[in-house]
């Protein structure tokens, strides 16, 4: 059973990834992979649905630095 908690955590995931996927990927696919842009927009397709499916729990590392400068 899903809380409040990870279902919101689960759709703001669904939403940084649904902004990120085509941005992160463009580059790689086309320019160094030589994947036609058609090509390359039916595969993040297929990806934004697999992100949304609610029966793939993706979990991604996130690293949170705090500092505080000397002095201050």
């Amino acid at each position: 059973m899903v809380d409040a908690r990870e279902r919101e955590i689960g759709q703001m995931n669904e939403e940084n990834v649904s902004k990120l996927l085509s941005s992160l990927s463009l580059f790689p696919f086309t320019q160094q992979l030589r994947i036609a842009i058609e090509e390359w927009l039916v595969l993040i397709a297929h990806a934004r649905n697999e992100a949304c499916d609610p029966a793939l729990r993706a979990y991604f590392p996130l690293y949170v630095c705090i500092g505080k400068k000397p002095g201050g």
